[in-house]
């Protein structure tokens, strides 16, 4: 698999206004700002989260008919939803294992 390079910033929505105060201070009292603090941030919850993720992953492949390699590649490279309107009978185009489920 080939991989493209990572966007450089991705747009979230604003923090309340209790959050982004204490995003201030806790940046402040590390020596960050606070886009590299959220970065840190956010990186962290995506590790601690992990194997939850992979749970979600591996229900969601089987419920689909792929592999959970299959469905990650198919997320990273956009193509997931197609699997999705499959299933959920939108496309007639069902995969051999999606039509023999129904």
């Amino acid at each position: 698999m080939e991989l493209e390079p990572m966007p450089k910033r991705f747009t979230i929505g604003p923090l309340g206004f209790h959050d982004d105060q204490w995003l201030n201070a806790w940046s402040w009292l590390t020596g960050r700002t606070k886009a590299t603090q959220s970065t840190q941030l956010l990186s962290f919850r995506i590790r601690e989260r992990k194997s939850a993720i992979q749970d979600i992953l591996n229900f969601t492949a089987e419920k689909l008919g792929v592999t959970p390699d299959e469905l990650f590649d198919r997320i990273q490279n956009g193509t997931a939803d197609e699997l999705l309107a499959a299933y959920e009978g939108k496309r007639p185009d069902l995969p051999e294992e999606l039509s023999s489920e129904e």
